[in-house]
């Protein structure tokens, strides 16, 4: 998306593009045909690599867009507080209600195939929410001299600022995600729940990293991002 030249802007192509075809992978996903295991199990990995590099394609831009929207330090941070605040609520909201969905469908195949579709379509309106609001937000152009991606990688690497930062995000991001794939199973095989649990989980999971979002926004305009972001990750 740094490359591109459109009459959409450099970002905004690639969320119209992922929120054309997440939706679909993910229902896919979902939907798996009645066939043996191995067939299933290539169905699932294929379907859901797709539809993680669908949600990369919009993922990346649109991260990229808020540093753009202002050059002024503090708006930045509460352009990725609210980014990420709203992510939460997202993340909250699909979780608590897809094992009710599932409940609703039945179980089974028929209640992840009525799972998938809700969601599909509560995915494709956020997302396009996301292309349609931002037409008119500010954006950088292109940079008429942009070095090829193996020289920028190799640049990044010299920053060590940069591999520590990416290094911790991997392993936080590692652990959430180990966590958050856990909840169902720990619900249903630890506590002995059934998908009522499952959402009882997300909630007190996910719930306070929106609760508290706003404070932390407060705590890095008046300690700065650094101390702020080292605070946090020690709680």
């Amino acid at each position: 998306s740094d490359r591109t030249v459109s009459r959409l802007g450099r970002r905004r192509p690639y969320l119209l593009a992922g929120a054309i075809t997440l939706p679909l992978c993910f229902g896919l996903l979902f939907s798996c045909p009645l066939h043996t295991p191995v067939a299933s199990f290539w169905w699932v990995m294929t379907t859901y690599v797709l539809a993680a590099t669908a949600f990369t394609v919009f993922s990346v831009p649109y991260t990229a867009m808020p540093a753009e929207m202002s050059d002024d330090y503090d708006e930045v941070t509460s352009l990725m507080g609210w980014r990420v605040a709203l992510l939460t609520i997202g993340v909250l909201l699909s979780g608590a209600t897809a094992p009710m969905l599932v409940e609703l469908g039945g179980g089974g195949r028929p209640g992840y195939t009525l799972m998938s579709v809700v969601l599909a379509g509560l995915i494709f309106a956020a997302m396009m929410a996301c292309f349609l609001g931002t037409a008119r937000a500010p954006s950088h152009p292109r940079a008429d001299q942009t070095p090829s991606f193996s020289v920028q990688v190799r640049e990044a690497l010299k920053v060590k600022p940069f591999v520590v930062l990416v290094g911790v995000y991997i392993l936080q991001q590692t652990g959430v995600g180990v966590m958050l794939a856990s909840v169902p199973y720990f619900a249903r095989y630890t506590l002995g729940g059934d998908d009522g649990m499952v959402t009882v989980l997300f909630v007190a999971l996910v719930g306070p990293a929106f609760a508290f979002m706003p404070a932390w926004v407060w705590v890095s305009r008046r300690t700065g991002k650094l101390t702020a972001y080292l605070v946090s990750t020690l709680m």
